[in-house]
């Protein structure tokens, strides 16, 4: 197997929870080498073994004092060569302990700083305490989802997971500036994580403008495509031309891929599947004409006339897949079709899928199976079966070889144990 592109690089992890350790677990599987730093108390995601496990495992690890001048020194003599520093604090808090960026680069000029936080560090909401659905709320992914109340954040914490991979990209620009230029210079990373859900609400909002503007071209779009096409046509005998508009920005505001009877979750006799036909014509063709009749009936309309006998058409989809099996779906329209036709799977089923496993991206342990990340490298020939249960990294299992390696004996290694200046193994 060739050598890792991260190879020889030190990340220094002083963060907790998800998106810096989730960040450094991805630079991990690129090569690098991550100490992660816990306070005496340990990662509160330690409270939950199994995800503390899957994040961690392969990190090294050292419990510090950091309250303690003692705890700051090993610290500081860690970020002398250390390569990265990853952080996840509240704005202030590393100014507080005397690490702040002049400082850092003061103790390693070639340092990057890596700051992962929920507003940013300036700002009239810098110290406001936020979690993933407050981000969601924010950013305005909520609203994408619904108006009324019963709308839930997405179970998927993904302003977590998005800040880690806009900072490991970050991280991987930053690496990339330092070698065209032939010379390391300290830099400050931030990451905002309402910043990074906020853009990419934008870029998907942009495709359904909620303006009155648009909404007056849509309408109009309607009134003309009445003159040809039947069903338009008796739309636009129903409704005035004050309520095309209004039914324009409906259409606008419930988002694009909401108003296609052809994209959605499916009930089916014995599971759920999804269908993610969007503007293909000719896979809707095939779709409708294959279910068969009355499906089959709408097999010619074009987008425009299937989003307004959406729900129509929805129904019929729905009746006439509740009375099938899932796999004969699969068979029919999947592997033979081949239609964006695809089975809702459990978490566990998802790590089953035989593409995964093709792919060699599944891992056996104690025959629990889990999904690599997309930088882990695994050979095809490696042996993906380990019947060894992994344990939990254990609070301060690196202490003693890590301060060994910086230079500390292990008289002063057993003094900063008696003082809890190191905590754990």
């Amino acid at each position: 197997m060739s050598e890792k592109p991260l190879a020889g690089k030190t990340i220094l992890d002083l963060s907790q929870n998800l998106p810096g350790p989730y960040c450094s677990h991805l630079l991990l599987d690129m090569g690098a080498r991550v100490i992660k730093v816990e306070p005496p108390k340990g990662d509160p995601s330690r409270q939950i073994e199994d995800f503390f496990q899957v994040l961690n495992t392969g990190k090294e690890l050292v419990a510090l004092n950091l309250k303690s001048p003692e705890g700051l020194r090993i610290l500081k003599s860690l970020i002398v060569k250390a390569d990265v520093l990853l952080e996840t604090f509240r704005p202030g808090v590393m100014e507080k302990l005397g690490l702040g960026f002049k400082e850092l680069e003061t103790i390693n000029p070639h340092l990057l700083v890596v700051s992962i936080n929920g507003l940013g560090s300036v700002g009239p909401l810098r110290n406001l305490p936020v979690h993933d659905i407050n981000l969601q709320a924010m950013s305005g992914v909520l609203q994408l989802k619904g108006a009324g109340d019963n709308v839930l954040a997405n179970p998927l914490p993904i302003a977590d997971f998005s800040a880690a991979y806009v900072a490991l990209a970050q991280i991987l620009a930053a690496f990339y500036q330092q070698s065209q230029r032939g010379q390391k210079k300290a830099q400050k990373i931030e990451v905002n994580m309402l910043e990074g859900l906020a853009h990419m609400t934008n870029i998907w909002d942009q495709s359904t403008p909620i303006s009155d503007d648009a909404a007056q071209k849509i309408s109009l779009f309607l009134k003309n495509k009445a003159k040809t096409h039947i069903p338009m046509f008796f739309l636009s005998q129903i409704f005035s031309e004050k309520n095309l508009k209004k039914l324009a920005k409906y259409f606008l505001s419930a988002g694009v891929l909401s108003l296609l009877p052809h994209y959605g979750i499916f009930r089916v006799k014995n599971g759920r599947i999804a269908l993610g036909i969007v503007d293909e014509d000719n896979f809707w063709r095939e779709f409708s004409q294959k279910l068969g009749a009355p499906l089959s009936f709408f097999s010619s309309f074009k987008l425009g006339g299937r989003v307004l006998l959406g729900p129509l058409i929805k129904l019929v989809i729905k009746g006439m897949l509740r009375r099938r099996d899932i796999q004969q779906i699969l068979n029919q329209f999947q592997n033979k079709s081949q239609l964006p036709i695809t089975k809702v799977n459990t978490v566990a089923e998802a790590a089953a899928e035989a593409q995964l496993k093709f792919l060699n991206r599944v891992r056996f342990t104690s025959g629990k199976a889990s999904v690599l990340s997309p930088f882990a490298q695994q050979d095809q020939t490696e042996v993906t079966q380990n019947n060894s249960p992994l344990k939990v990294p254990s609070l301060g299992q690196d202490n003693e070889r890590i301060l060994s390696e910086f230079g500390y004996s292990k008289v002063q290694i057993d003094e900063f144990r008696q003082n809890m200046v190191v905590l754990g193994a």
